[in-house]
């Protein structure tokens, strides 16, 4: 009840706290009044009935002494004509009755009910004369004289008469009441309106305010307390629309920064992106040629100086791969492809890429593996989980002069089909000062900015690693100390599946070089690119004929036909997509079976996959290529030279567009 008190209006709180108390004070008063003025109309008309009988004693004296009835009759008829009175009786002095008669009022008055009697004394009144001798005789001997009683008057009054005139008092008492109680709640009910609706309108005003219309001025209103209010109202939505004019500059302000700080921003990244694309076609001929090279017999000084610039030219692809990456991340475009493996084989191919390095600077690779589940199948994307192992080995094999590193890896099972994965990679190199731990995960950020003349790098790596971490739903930490080494941790929780009987994943054991046979029609409009791309088909046993660019070669597909076509993107005079679009054209009307076209291309950005295979291509390769890429390329479109070719479904392994 008190809460819904709380809950009501002013308006109904004003009327209420008025009424109340009004209501309560004309209750009282019209109790009392009607109280009082009840008891004096009992009073009043039992008075009248003694008046009555008081003034109806002397009037009989002289009948009651001479015994007229007949006169007393006629009298008491007269005066019994009042409706107050019940019945009239005259009784001599001996108690003998002498007259009676029944009044106006015995009529009105219920069977049952017992009137008032109310009596008066008749006497008889002394009559003084001159020279009384009784009288001085009297006085001599003390003896009394004056009136003597003769006989009673009673006078019976009604009570329904006075219950009557009560119940007229009670009406009008209430009448009156009701009218003063009304006059009261019409008063009270504009003294409220007075007071509620300027507090509605004031009410109305803010709720305009705060739905964001400071234009709205709380209009004129009478009441010094109220007009303070109504000019603190408007003084507030003065200053909030100056507020709100001074936020949408600042707005304005801070959204053109933003738009330029994002146009910068997408400048940067695709300028990264370009760059990255235009390298790879030449580091596509420099890596083609040194594969091939180590291909060639060589003397022990031509072997090291051709695997120093191996190593050199793989360095600078994963600095390119870290910058891509990079704007990828910058733009949100980097993605995660789960697939199924086995995550220990996958650690294992890591490090043994790593070993030659590491023997190379004579430190000590340890490989500590726990856990029951090293042999289940986990489903996350391995070509990330390798990057960012890659990343961290690759930081510890960089700031290790001497001594060792560790590669700690853990499986725990936490559910029914969950695993806790954690690798540590520990080394005994400069190690981290604490007040530099917390910026190692940022971009273009190393321990020591100086360190990045001494040991290279771009920092990259590590904020590359988080992010790939963060979107696996993973998480990275590090504990170092200056001058004694670091320890680098990373945690992914994957869902698992136990392999079939036990068995483990692991890499196809190396083999003889694989051959093919048919002939390959390689469209290139760079000369260094298709002596490489030559050289290793050739070299795999595959027949192949060049065409500079997509019109040339259209004409060579109309005069010949071709097993595999390889189609870089970006020519002169006709593109690769065009190319591709009118020999599909070609195709479809002459009703043959469609050439594999595979897209060999710099570009490496997101989305370049999807527009190959629009345009009708059915795999992507971007450059630099490797000679296992084209491997596994033929394999998958040429195989056995009596095998069909296979469908398109089974070339998206081939593609690298997330590199």
């Amino acid at each position: 009840m008190k809460r819904g008190f709380q809950d009501w209006s002013v308006y109904k709180k004003s009327l209420l706290l008025g009424l109340l108390p009004s209501g309560l004070m004309f209750a009282c008063l019209v109790f009392f009044f009607t109280t009082v003025r009840l008891s004096e109309a009992r009073t009043d008309l039992i008075a009248r009935g003694q008046l009555i009988a008081d003034q109806l004693a002397p009037a009989v004296e002289y009948d009651v002494i001479s015994g007229n009835t007949g006169a007393l009759e006629k009298l008491l008829g007269k005066v019994a004509q009042s409706p107050l009175v019940h019945h009239i009786t005259i009784h001599d002095s001996f108690g003998n009755l002498m007259a009676e008669i029944d009044g106006a009022g015995r009529k009105l008055a219920d069977a049952d009910e017992t009137p008032i009697v109310l009596s008066a004394d008749i006497l008889q009144s002394q009559i003084e004369l001159e020279n009384d001798a009784f009288a001085s005789f009297a006085s001599e001997f003390q003896f009394t004289t004056g009136p003597s009683r003769i006989g009673k008057v009673e006078v019976a009054i009604t009570e329904s008469v006075i219950i009557e005139g009560q119940h007229r008092i009670i009406y009008s008492s209430f009448t009156v009441a009701a009218l003063l109680m009304f006059l009261t709640y019409l008063l009270i009910r504009n003294m409220a309106r007075s007071i509620a609706n300027p507090i509605e309108q004031l009410t109305a005003g803010v709720e305009l305010i705060k739905n964001g219309d400071y234009r709205t001025r709380a209009p004129d209103i009478r009441g010094l307390e109220l007009s303070r209010l109504r000019d603190s109202i408007n003084q507030l939505a003065v200053a909030l629309e100056k507020a709100s004019l001074e936020q949408t500059e600042h707005l304005g302000m801070i959204e053109t920064a933003r738009n330029e700080a994002e146009s910068a921003s997408k400048a940067k990244s695709e300028f990264l992106a370009i760059m990255s694309h235009e390298l790879r076609t030449p580091m596509n001929g420099v890596l083609g040629m040194l594969q091939l090279l180590q291909e060639t017999q060589q003397d022990e000084e031509q072997k090291e100086y051709t695997h120093v610039a191996m190593r050199s030219t793989e360095h600078l692809i994963a600095i390119i791969d870290d910058i891509l990456d990079f704007s990828k991340i910058e733009r949100g475009r980097l993605s995660i492809d789960p697939i199924e493996f086995n995550l220990r084989s996958l650690v294992e191919e890591t490090l043994n890429a790593f070993r030659p390095q590491v023997e190379e600077k004579g430190l000590l690779l340890h490989q500590e593996y726990e856990g029951e589940l090293q042999d289940a199948l986990v489903t996350t994307d391995p070509a990330r989980i390798r990057q960012v192992l890659a990343n961290l080995i690759n930081n510890a094999i960089k700031f290790t002069a001497e001594g060792y590193i560790r590669v700690h890896a853990n499986w725990e099972e936490i559910g029914a089909d969950k695993v806790c994965f954690t690798c540590e990679v520990e080394d005994s190199g400069i190690g981290i000062a604490p007040e530099q731990q917390r910026r190692m995960f940022s971009s273009f950020q190393q321990a020591d900015q100086s360190n990045s003349r001494r040991y290279g790098g771009t920092g990259l790596g590590l904020a590359i690693a988080k992010r790939l971490l963060e979107l696996m739903e993973g998480e990275i930490f590090v504990e170092s100390e200056s001058g004694k080494g670091s320890c680098f941790k990373f945690a992914l929780t994957l869902h698992y599946r136990r392999s079939p009987d036990g068995a483990s994943w692991s890499a196809p054991a190396a083999g003889p070089i694989p051959q093919f046979q048919g002939r390959v029609l390689i469209v290139e409009d760079n000369q260094v690119n298709q002596k490489v791309t030559c050289g290793i088909l050739n070299k795999l046993g595959v027949e192949t004929e060049n065409a500079d660019n997509g019109e040339e070669a259209l004409q060579k597909v109309r005069g010949s036909k071709y097993d595999l076509i390889f189609m870089d993107c970006q020519m002169p005079i006709m593109d690769g997509y065009q190319a591709t679009a009118k020999i599909r054209q070609m195709e479809s009307r002459a009703g043959v079976k469609p050439t594999p076209i595979v897209a060999l291309t710099a570009n490496a950005l997101e989305g370049a996959a999807d527009a190959c295979r629009k345009a009708g291509m059915d795999d992507y390769l971007s450059k630099p290529i490797k000679k296992q890429q084209l491997v596994d390329c033929l394999q998958t479109w040429l195989g056995e030279s009596d095998a069909e070719n296979p469908t398109p479904e089974n070339a998206a392994a081939h593609g690298d567009e997330d590199r």
